[in-house]
């Protein structure tokens, strides 16, 4: 079974990297932004990880990676970590 981390908001809203090993659905209404991309360099020869503007993360450099599923694994690491951060910091954790 998938782990799923999920952060509940005081306002009731929830927050999480996007999985479907959970209906997240059953929750409420779903709104979605995208963090990250994870593509291949043809030039470099290896996949990369890159934020957008809406991510948490928008001020970090990329990475790359030899596998695809390396690349996931650690873009969905590095988005829970900033999550968690960002959790903790609103609750003066």
């Amino acid at each position: 079974m998938e782990k799923v981390t999920i952060f509940a908001e005081t306002d009731g809203s929830v927050r999480c990297v996007y999985t479907e090993a959970v209906d997240l659905s059953e929750i409420g209404k779903l709104y979605i932004d995208r963090a990250s991309h994870v593509e291949f360099d043809n030039l470099a020869q290896c996949w990369v990880v890159t934020w957008t503007e809406a991510s948490e993360m928008r001020h970090s450099d990329c990475a790359k990676f030899l596998t695809r599923t390396e690349a996931l694994q650690w873009e969905e690491a590095q988005l829970i970590a900033a999550m968690a951060k960002a959790y903790e910091s609103k609750r003066g954790v």
